[in-house]
């Protein structure tokens, strides 16, 4: 039969979701029919839709799922096929569904893309959507609705075509292109799963939605943590890191007036005796990743305030040349957020020496950023008392200052770091 040697439809995308995450600004509702199934489904969206679809071929829909899981699903596909008549379907879409396993209580949202064709232009056609677990073909989600396929028109995609020449993509839109380019990509495709969509959408609004710099921001973080320093990947785990717990990195709860990012370093908190330089540095880039997912993605800028009180000695001496060198790779060359200021308090001769150490390694406009205040009532002039802790001279409580939250977040980000550690380069 032709119609079977026809792709009536082209797939673009997939991606599964929480319902609060994204969402496509032109999607409206569309009135379906549930089909037997576990889980309920809550909501369809198609773009350009009301109630009703009519699709022009050539044209780009954008689709969503809402749905509500009935109970723990530990992987899920999806399914979507049209039917010109009820004795015949052809199946479009058949993909796993990435961000899973889901919950029950929570609503998810499937989304996907397609473009139909002129070869069913001037009918009315069934489109199905299943979402089964997997493994196994339980069906969970089960909706259909008709659809009209209009006939082909030359201009209005003529005229679509010259307006996307000068109408700026959408942030979805560059989400979707972003995942497509990595599965594309020569060295990040293999971590295309492994990589959650919090941590991209982090990664691409730290980069200002430029792709081109998130794909290169994301080779440099991808190779410090799969490859040249592996052994960070492989050997720790938030859940059991005890260096999460000593409140050396912390971030405040709220951005300073340029709608910066403020990151709070405390010395005195690390006692080399009890929490190995190592361990620490893990600590860090789990504290870092999670910024990432989430205080990054608001405000890309970031400003880091160090707290140089107490520090000792046997603190100094354990930050050789070769761990300056690790720490500037690690925090400086493959992250999205862009370093607006460093301020040091409390500074005494060991910090001094330490940054005459520290300094031919930085780039001149980061040598112009670094801040040493000679009296505390100075940071605030550039940082507002009304955000910083009174520690730091500041209006707030230690408790109330800092986000209490993210350290929990950390802690639950195991399975992220069981990943990369699989795909991370042998010692």
């Amino acid at each position: 039969m032709r119609l079977a040697k026809v792709h009536t439809f082209k797939m673009q995308s997939t991606i599964l979701i929480g319902l609060c995450c994204i969402a496509f600004a032109s999607a409206g509702v569309v009135n379906v029919t549930r089909c037997e199934a576990f889980a309920t489904p809550v909501q369809t969206r198609i773009s350009d839709c009301d109630g009703y679809c009519r699709f022009q071929p050539g044209l780009t829909y954008h689709c969503e799922q809402d749905f509500l899981p009935s109970t723990v699903i530990l992987g899920l596909s999806l399914k979507v096929e049209f039917c010109p008549n009820e004795r015949f379907c052809m199946q479009i879409i058949n993909t796993d569904l990435v961000h899973t396993p889901v919950m029950p209580g929570i609503i998810y949202t499937a989304k996907f893309t397609f473009v139909p064709s002129d070869v069913l232009a001037g009918q009315t056609i069934a489109l199905r959507v299943y979402i089964s677990r997997t493994p196994g073909d339980r069906v969970d989600v089960c909706v259909f609705f008709n659809v009209d396929i209009l006939e082909f028109n030359h201009s209005l995609l003529a005229a679509v075509a010259m307006e996307s020449l000068v109408k700026p993509p959408t942030e979805d839109e560059l989400f979707i292109e972003l995942k497509t380019r990595i599965k594309e990509h020569e060295t990040l495709n293999c971590f295309s799963d492994a990589i959650d969509d919090k941590l991209l959408l982090g990664f691409l609004r730290g980069k200002k939605k430029n792709l081109d710099s998130t794909i290169s921001c994301l080779e440099k973080y991808i190779d410090m943590r799969t490859v040249k320093y592996a052994t960070f990947t492989r050997t720790y785990r938030p859940s059991t890191i005890s260096a999460l717990n000593i409140g050396v990195l912390r971030l405040l709860k709220k951005l300073d007036n340029n709608g910066r990012v403020v990151l709070v370093v405390t010395c005195n908190n690390w006692q080399p005796s009890q929490t190995p330089l190592e361990e620490l540095i893990a600590s860090s880039l789990f504290i870092m990743d999670e910024g990432i997912r989430t205080h990054f993605s608001i405000g890309n800028e970031l400003v880091v305030i160090f707290d140089c009180k107490g520090l000792g000695f046997d603190q100094a001496r354990r930050l050789t040349p070769s761990y300056v060198i690790m720490g500037l790779d690690m925090f400086l060359k493959c992250l999205p957020s862009r370093p607006k200021a460093f301020h040091v308090v409390h500074a005494g001769y060991l910090m001094h020496g330490l940054y005459r150490m520290v300094h031919p390694f930085l780039k001149k406009k980061l040598q112009d950023r670094v801040h040493v205040h000679a009296k505390l009532t100075q940071l605030a002039d550039h940082v507002p008392a009304s955000i910083l802790p009174t520690k730091l001279g500041g209006e707030m409580l230690e408790d109330d200052a800092y986000d209490p939250l993210i350290m929990e977040r950390v802690k639950g980000n195991d399975e992220y770091y069981e990943g990369l550690s699989k795909l991370s380069a042998p010692d």
